[in-house]
């Protein structure tokens, strides 16, 4: 039968316990009592040992959790950013310390192929040129005005494009000139026309003409420098089109910017229209954009005015095609066609006719680098073609075209250091306390558990102790017939509290 103990309070707990029978329930074995003994013994060591490795299995579990959502998208992730973030709230011990913060979620680059339709010329279009009764016209407005951005920027016009940042190959065919020094002949007749017509006075520092409306430039005996070197023949006979040559549309130009002195043979440079293959890398690197054209092939020359022989090209065989081709090279020719002259004397002053050449993105100065310069300023005029939608294919006619698409989604990043730093020095500490509780253990060959019948135990009272051995400190264990003890608390009367 387990024993009553009854505790009477008022203001002062005054104790008052009559035992009706001091006897206890023995225990049941030996083997029962022995292993209550070892639990006693060694409970304290067990509980701390027990929770520092429950505290590193989380701690663990807590890095391991953080790795595996590392540099996951957070919406792919199989575990919320809201349950990522309470577990790490709840697992810190040190969170009003130091803020949970090894795991963040930052825009991170992504990259990843996807099949979209992109900017895609259409040489077929009826929006490069003006076709009247008798064919080609010339260039619409659209195409001037987008030879003319691309000739002053010196670079291809942006283009649109689904992705801040892409990047992908588009090879097609287009027209493109191939430049280079005109012949013997043509050099030889320049010279001398501009030998025979200078004087101290007057320089001739750049001439650009198209096909054979050179404006008696290569007919020396007809030339004075008060003829073809003043503005009105130009206004007569101005042309940017070729309109003589049946083999390819041709445009020359003379650069002289050094100076012309005795017999100085010129520099001219002829430039060919031709039908040819573009292979163009397309970097999209916001707010830039880069693009890198490259020729791969040369195929026909392309010439207005021979379109039967035209339609047998390569890639673009329609007549629009070549309607299209032909406007290109024409405001490609309004920029570059004219001259430009310098006077020291009398009644001559600086003076350029009709030409922009002076603006582009061209070195003028050094002769051998004129061919490619000129090249690569109508390549940047071809894909400036690009950048309108009228000049090229809708979403129904053009290509899917692989693209290297970088985009930044919310991304968790992991940074560990934090992580170490919180959970490392909660395990410093607790091996710390662990170490000193160990060390009282050993001091008091004994633990003590803060509860209320350790203080019973040690109260030294005599009815109290006919539960407990005699020598009892209120070290572990708790004796069993002790723990298995009921006290009831209860009021008592008034003439008891007088007496007590």
């Amino acid at each position: 039968m387990a024993q009553t103990a009854v505790l009477s309070r008022e203001k002062h707990v005054k104790l008052k316990i009559p035992v009706t029978n001091s006897s206890y329930v023995a225990p049941e074995t030996e083997n029962g009592n022995l292993a209550h003994r070892l639990w006693g013994k060694w409970r304290a060591h067990t509980i701390m040992f027990l929770t520092f490795f429950a505290g590193l299995a989380t701690a663990l579990g807590h890095h391991f959790m953080n790795m595996s959502l590392d540099k996951t998208q957070v919406d792919q992730a199989k575990l919320s950013q809201a349950w990522a973030s309470r577990f790490s709230t709840s697992t810190i011990p040190l969170a009003t310390v130091i803020a949970p913060g090894s795991l963040l979620t930052q825009p991170m680059p992504y990259s990843s192929m996807v099949s979209i339709p992109v900017p895609q010329a259409s040489f077929d279009s009826s929006s490069y040129a003006l076709v009247g009764p008798t064919g080609y016209a010339f260039p619409s407005n659209l195409v001037f005005r987008i030879a003319y951005a691309a000739a002053m920027s010196g670079k291809p016009l942006a283009l649109p494009s689904a992705y801040q940042n892409q990047t992908y190959d588009l090879t097609f065919f287009g027209p493109a000139i191939k430049c280079g020094s005109a012949d013997v002949s043509t050099i030889a007749a320049v010279s001398t026309t501009l030998t025979e017509t200078n004087d101290d006075r007057l320089s001739v520092i750049y001439v650009s003409w198209v096909g054979d409306n050179d404006h008696g430039l290569l007919d020396p005996s007809t030339n004075s420098p008060n003829g073809w070197l003043q503005s009105s023949p130009w206004d007569s006979y101005y042309k940017a089109q070729d309109q003589s040559s049946s083999d390819a549309a041709r445009i020359f130009v003379m650069t002289n910017m050094a100076g012309l002195s005795g017999g100085t043979r010129v520099q001219v440079t002829e430039c060919l229209l031709h039908n040819a293959t573009y292979n163009t890398k397309f970097i999209f690197q916001y707010p830039e954009q880069t693009i890198i054209p490259t020729i791969s092939q040369y195929f026909n020359t392309v010439s207005q005015t021979d379109l039967d022989n035209m339609v047998d090209m390569v890639g673009n065989t329609t007549s629009s095609a070549i309607h299209s081709y032909t406007a290109i090279m024409e405001a490609f020719g309004k920029l570059l066609v004219g001259a430009s002259i310098y006077g020291s004397g009398s009644g001559y002053t600086a003076q350029t006719v009709y030409s922009t050449y002076a603006y582009l993105n061209v070195n003028w100065n050094e002769s051998k680098n004129v061919p490619g310069d000129l090249e690569r300023l109508f390549q940047n005029i071809t894909l400036s073609m690009l950048s309108n939608d009228t000049l090229i294919k809708d979403h129904t006619q053009g290509d899917y075209i692989s693209v290297n698409a970088t985009t930044y989604p919310n991304t968790f990043v992991y940074r560990p250091r934090d992580l170490l730093i919180v959970y490392g020095l909660s395990l410093f500490c607790t091996v710390l306390c662990s170490l000193i509780g160990l060390h009282a253990l050993h001091i008091n060959k004994a633990s003590y558990q803060n509860i209320f019948s350790t203080f019973v135990r040690v109260t030294g009272h005599p009815e109290l102790h006919s539960l407990t051995k005699l020598d009892d400190t209120g070290a572990d264990p708790v004796p069993k017939q002790l723990a298995e003890a009921r006290i009831r608390m209860r009021a008592g009367n008034s003439s008891e509290r007088d007496r007590s």
